[in-house]
């Protein structure tokens, strides 16, 4: 709970567990940092002030770095093209370990089997879960050998390896693979992407579309160009109104939880993609003509 950065998720729960750090938020459109638009202006400031963090705030390397290769909850945020990279030199210069946060990202929701592999590094330690049972109950890590080698026990889980949860997983895999899911969610993502871009472009209040692959989301804000977000009130109205028409969406999220985020099902085509993004755009242009 304290790696976090959703405050409302440690409600009544206390400070941060001991060592816990946060480096800032890589979401350009709102960047901690004070930028106003994103690389190359900012020379990846968020991924930079890591090294100040290095030299104040800790007595030592920390252990680790974890991080979603795209934010989830935060609103389906990816992060800009190079700040892995700055983050992976910053992290092997100093002798800390890169943990990549998959359970919403990894097996194809992306238009790749992990989020991380959009970004041209490899991670030494990588959770993963949901998906990764088709909907069954499972969770699991995997890492270099060198770094689960130096783990010798004692350990213990009494659902720990579950058979049952096991094969799940392995059918999971096995579909993915066998109905080019991974490939499905890339070409189906792109459209969907491209046409709320579109979409975007010719509503006073829908702005910051972003996503890969079928995790997508998009802001509705008052203002654009001050980029003043909508009440909460407004996205959780919009996704009400699209679930009575049969489209189930996410709202809510983000920092300000005006957020709508899009995951619909790996399967999913082109043509039913249409469909239900039709019925979003509908929903959204007669919600803010009331």
């Amino acid at each position: 709970m304290s790696v976090t950065g959703i405050g409302a998720w440690r409600t009544g729960l206390g400070p941060f567990m001991p060592g816990t750090l946060h480096a800032p938020s890589y979401h350009c459109y709102r960047c901690p940092m004070g930028y106003k638009n994103g690389p190359p202006d900012c020379g990846y400031a968020c991924a930079h002030y890591v090294e100040q963090m290095l030299k104040t705030e800790v007595s030592g390397p920390p252990a680790a770095f974890i991080c979603e290769s795209i934010q989830g909850v935060a609103g389906a945020i990816p992060a800009p093209p190079e700040y892995f990279k700055i983050m992976r030199k910053i992290l092997d210069d100093n002798k800390i370990l890169f943990i990549a946060d998959e359970v919403q990202m990894g097996f194809g929701r992306t238009g790749k089997m992990f989020g991380i592999d959009h970004y041209g590094v490899k991670a030494d330690i990588v959770s993963m879960a949901k998906a990764l049972g088709g909907g069954f109950v499972i969770g699991a890590i995997t890492s270099r050998s060198d770094v689960a080698d130096t783990f010798l026990g004692p350990d213990f889980s009494t659902f720990g390896g579950n058979p049952l949860s096991c094969v799940a997983g392995l059918a999971a895999i096995e579909v993915l693979e066998k109905e080019n899911l991974v490939e499905n969610a890339r070409k189906v993502g792109e459209k969907v992407i491209a046409r709320l871009k579109e979409f975007a472009r010719t509503n006073a209040h829908v702005d910051d579309v972003q996503g890969k692959g079928l995790l997508i989301s998009l802001e509705i804000v008052e203002d654009k160009e001050a980029r003043k977000p909508a009440p909460p009130e407004l996205a959780l109205r919009i996704a009400k109104r699209c679930a009575e028409r049969g489209v189930i969406i996410v709202g809510g999220v983000g920092q300000y939880r005006n957020r709508l985020r899009f995951s619909p099902p790996l399967c999913i085509t082109q043509e039913e993609a249409d469909h239900c993004f039709e019925i979003v755009e509908e929903t959204i242009a007669s919600e803010k003509a009331q």
